[in-house]
């Protein structure tokens, strides 16, 4: 079987013990799924004598190309078709009994059984064997109650045999015509029937097989386009003899539908789930024969229809209804909570409305909204953006100079921030028992930058961004009082109060490095001698420097030789 790929011809050869090739035939490959139809041709058969012949003989017309010998309900393959329209089929090991039925079937090119006859067996054995024949006319299943014909001769007695089941009866008429009710025992075209012709000792002296047809009928169905899921039944137009019909879907049969009047309508119900589902409606007369078959175009409603969901912003803790608005086909919505269904709302004029109660608790949950169509096709889907009712991050003011942490209250959703300096963005920060901090060292040089920290959650969405209130410093609180300098001596010192933290000196509008020593309210700086400071009328000031830089308080300080 795997051999066979392509459509064609083939030889078969017969070889003897040695290889020798006896006989070469060539057949045809087809689909089994291409219809062939049967071929025309005859054949007959002689009488054949258990006890003295070898081989049924007869001759055979048309399209036989090959034969099969049934006897006893058994078939057996072979023979040889000759030239000149004669044939031969060895049977003398096969043939033993006259009592059971003997046929011979010929078969055209694709095997349809195209013809048969049946063997009229003697026994050479017996004695007083009567001779005669007898004649059966075709037989039409629906149409013909029995089986009729002609006999001659000896004949006293009928049998018929229908697939190897033999039954005896019948009438014989004295003007040579016989019947047989069959009504009720051929049903199939298929089946083998024979008429058996028996003399008044029981030997059967002629038979006849009976060419088993069925009404010539046609007729076409042509189905509509089923539409799931709206559709429940499949409709379709008929022509010619058709009386039932059958729907396959999917490889499973379905018998039922009324016809009438040309038109087929058969329920479905939810059989047909997709429009990728195989269905066929096959098409009878009203003896079983297969008139027509048809595919059937299975379409979806929601083949075409379109739409989007767009939702508003929820706020957590204040809103208990999810709004949003949709377009197209939507008619329906469900709402995602953290990975739990739910389904609900009002869809219509373009409105979404879908009462949340308190499900969504934070900016942290992570909330989806669906839209339908009218079919439960998925159009859309849609992340819904959620804020808390107070935001997510409320940071401190940051003071310039001074500060070098950036804090913030953030919610429990916060899992990370960025900071945003003048357009620069710095990720980092520890975020632990609700409160950031975040370094910043001197990235933050004046009160008039622009700093601002968004909230991320775990998934990396943002939950709220605020800006942050820069603050300039104010100097410390404190004064300084220098000591009269003189020329002769190389530093400046004096008294001083609050949290000084270093000293500038500026000479004659110069201003020296900061610097210093100062302790316990006392400090000094160092001049040099009449270095820095080289005259009396040089303009000296000196001022109190408080941690961050800034100008606490500033003196002149008074020059002597």
């Amino acid at each position: 079987y795997d051999k066979i790929s392509e459509l064609g011809t083939f030889k078969i050869e017969g070889l003897d013990a040695s290889g020798k090739v006896l006989d070469t035939k060539t057949g045809s490959i087809v689909a089994n799924n291409t219809p062939n139809p049967p071929g025309t041709g005859t054949i007959t058969t002689n009488t054949f004598t258990i006890h003295q012949d070898k081989s049924v003989t007869g001759t055979f017309t048309g399209d036989v190309v090959s034969l099969g010998l049934v006897y006893d309900g058994m078939e057996y393959k072979g023979g040889t078709l000759n030239s000149d329209g004669s044939y031969s089929f060895y049977a003398l090991n096969t043939i033993t009994d006259k009592t059971k039925p003997a046929i011979m079937n010929g078969y055209d090119r694709y095997g349809n059984k195209i013809a048969t006859s049946a063997v009229s067996l003697l026994d050479a054995n017996d004695s007083q064997v009567g001779t005669g024949t007898v004649n059966a006319n075709p037989f039409v299943i629906g149409i013909d109650k029995s089986i009729t014909g002609t006999f001659t001769g000896d004949v006293k007695s009928l049998s018929v045999s229908v697939g190897g089941v033999e039954y005896r009866g019948g009438t014989l008429n004295a003007d040579g015509t016989f019947i047989f009710y069959a009504w009720d025992k051929v049903k199939n075209t298929t089946d083998s029937v024979v008429v058996n012709g028996f003399d008044r000792n029981g030997n059967k002296i002629a038979t006849s097989a009976v060419s088993v047809t069925k009404p010539n009928t046609s007729g076409t169905i042509t189905p509509n386009t089923f539409t799931v899921p709206t559709d429940k039944f499949l409709t379709a137009s008929y022509t010619g003899d058709v009386k039932t019909v059958k729907v396959n879907i999917n490889g499973v049969d379905y018998a039922g539908g009324t016809v009438t009047n040309g038109q087929v309508n058969f329920y479905i119900g939810d059989k047909i789930k997709s429009a990728n589902d195989i269905v066929r409606i096959t098409a009878f007369d009203a003896y079983g024969q297969i008139l027509d078959q048809k595919a059937v175009n299975v379409t979806s409603a929601s083949s075409t229809t379109t739409g989007t969901v767009t939702p508003d912003l929820f706020t957590a803790g204040k809103d208990t209804f999810l709004t949003g608005s949709y377009t197209g086909d939507v008619k329906s919505v469900k709402v995602s909570i953290n990975g739990n269904i739910y389904t609900g709302g009002t869809v219509a004029d373009g409105s979404i409305n879908f009462y949340i109660g308190n499900k969504i608790t934070s900016s942290g949950d992570i909330v989806k909204i669906y839209g339908y169509d009218a079919y439960g096709k998925q159009l859309d889907v849609k992340d819904v953006d959620i804020k808390n009712i107070y935001g997510d991050i409320q940071p401190d003011a940051y003071t310039v100079p001074g500060d070098t942490f950036l804090t913030a209250n953030v919610s429990s959703a916060v899992n990370s921030v960025k900071v945003t300096i003048n357009g620069t963005v710095y990720i980092g920060g520890t975020i632990a028992d609700g409160r950031l901090s975040f370094w910043i060292g001197d990235k933050i040089k004046s009160a008039s930058d622009v700093v601002s920290i968004a909230a991320f959650d775990k998934n990396g969405r943002e939950l709220d961004s605020k800006s942050v209130q820069l603050l300039a410093a104010q100097p410390a609180v404190g004064t300084i009082t220098p000591a009269t300098f003189s020329l002769s001596t190389s530093s400046l010192t004096g008294t001083y109060t609050g949290e000084g933290k270093t000293i500038r000196v500026i000479v004659n509008g110069t201003a020296l490095p900061a610097g210093g020593t100062l302790s316990s309210g006392n400090f000094s700086y160092y001049v040099g001698m009449k270095n820095k400071i080289s005259s009396t009328t040089d303009v000296v000031k000196i001022q109190l420097i408080d941690k961050n830089g800034l100008l606490m308080d500033e003196k002149p300080v008074t020059i002597l030789n």
